[in-house]
């Protein structure tokens, strides 16, 4: 049993002579403009999605009801965008499906690394959580909790507490 099929029209056309290039027999005619009835009595815009349902049945199948949503949907959403917009997408939809590629892409290796970097914030307030609790409960000594906190590595004061060494200090007149 064949299986329907969508695709997008790429040109202004008839209704009557897209529907004649797809399909020659009667039945199929009248099933072509049943599963069609957003587009038909009317010329098919670009972008409008076109199906062709299963010649061998006149009963619609769960697959081709679905299509028939999805074209209705993409008619309203050609009729609200104008056809200058609709023009326009076509014209550059290879790019803009690219476009939107290499977004997700890039939205999903961002969201990764922020990912990571709160978890590293959670894995650091919890370690603080955890030394403070010591300390209020008394089985830390403050020394202690400030001596086993996270090392500073700013050395920009007189000493740096990771080396304990003076920082270089170049003179003014060096470049």
């Amino acid at each position: 049993m064949p299986k329907p099929y969508t695709f997008i029209n790429q040109k202004l056309q008839s209704y009557s002579s897209l529907r004649d290039s797809l399909v020659t027999d009667a039945r199929a005619r009248l099933k072509f403009d049943q599963l069609n009835a957003a587009i038909r009595n009317q010329m098919v815009m670009p972008g409008q999605l076109v199906i062709v349902g299963d010649a061998c049945s006149s009963v619609f199948t769960g697959e081709e009801r679905q299509l028939m949503t999805y074209a209705g949907a993409v008619q309203h959403s050609l009729m609200s965008n104008g056809s200058v917009a609709n023009e326009v997408m076509m014209q550059n939809y290879d790019m803009l499906q690219s476009i939107m590629t290499y977004g997700s892409i890039g939205i999903g290796t961002t969201t990764g690394a922020w990912n990571k970097h709160l978890n590293g914030i959670k894995d650091t307030l919890s370690e603080i959580e955890s030394l403070h609790q010591r300390w209020r409960s008394g089985a830390l000594p403050k020394s202690l909790a400030v001596s086993k906190g996270p090392k500073r590595t700013d050395c920009r004061s007189a000493a740096c507490p990771v080396t304990d060494r003076k920082p270089v200090v170049k003179p003014a007149h060096a470049v």
